[in-house]
């Protein structure tokens, strides 16, 4: 997959003809590389796996509800004390993660891969590398205090 992606890279008349070609393959090159939810789980070893979990916040059922506002908090407080008590990293992408929308749309329009998430639908994305047992369990816990927050 390296090879095909230095391909990509060199330089020639269409450079920026296959952005999401390069942005896909280098995402599958990370998720080979970094164990990211692989199909067979290892139990009798203490590997490390990485889990990354989209969940959506239901803004179009509730659109009076800041849920941005619930799950970030003051300064970011909860957000904070969700990741230190869960050990995981938590953040909120989507369209509306931000409070700036024309900001976003310039971004989104920019073309850089680190923005396409402003394309998708508001939603909180869990990050967690720990042994598969304790990966899921920080996992169920995460879940579970977003569920509290993102009831109304």
């Amino acid at each position: 997959m390296r090879n095909e992606l230095s391909l990509l890279d060199k330089p020639e008349e269409g450079k920026g003809q296959f952005k999401n070609a390069k942005r896909l393959l280098a995402a599958e090159i990370e998720k080979l590389e970094n164990r990211i939810e692989p199909e067979w789980l290892e139990v009798d070893i203490p590997k490390p796996i990485k889990i990354t979990k989209k969940i959506l916040i239901p803004t179009f059922r509730y659109p009076e509800v800041d849920f941005v506002e619930k799950i970030v908090g003051h300064n970011q407080s909860n957000l904070q004390a969700m990741a230190r008590e869960h050990k995981c990293h938590i953040c909120v992408l989507g369209r509306g993660s931000t409070n700036d929308r024309f900001k976003e749309q310039e971004l989104l329009s920019s073309g850089d891969p680190q923005y396409a998430h402003f394309g998708g639908p508001l939603h909180v994305k869990l990050e967690i590398l720990a042994p598969v047992h304790i990966a899921y369990q920080r996992i169920a816990g995460a879940l579970e205090t977003l569920t509290k927050i993102l009831t109304p």
